[in-house]
C-alpha cells in the first residue's frame, strides 16, 4: 500500500471530508474527485484519472 495515499486519505478524513480522489489519481466519476478536480478518460488507455481544473 502506497504511504503517501495512506496519509492523503487520513487527512482527507481528519478534515471532515469523505476521503477523495486526488490529481493523477483513478476515478470512476468527477464525484469521486476532490475539489477543483474532474474525472477524465485518459485517450491513452481506457484508465480514468482525477484531473485539476482552473
Amino acid at each position: 500500500m502506497n504511504v503517501l495515499l495512506i496519509l492523503s486519505s487520513l487527512l482527507s478524513l481528519s478534515l471532515g471530508g469523505s476521503a477523495c480522489v486526488d490529481a493523477g489519481q483513478p476515478c470512476t466519476s468527477t464525484s469521486d474527485c476532490c475539489e477543483n478536480r474532474r474525472c477524465f478518460q485518459s485517450p491513452a488507455d481506457a484508465t480514468s484519472v482525477c484531473h485539476i481544473i482552473r
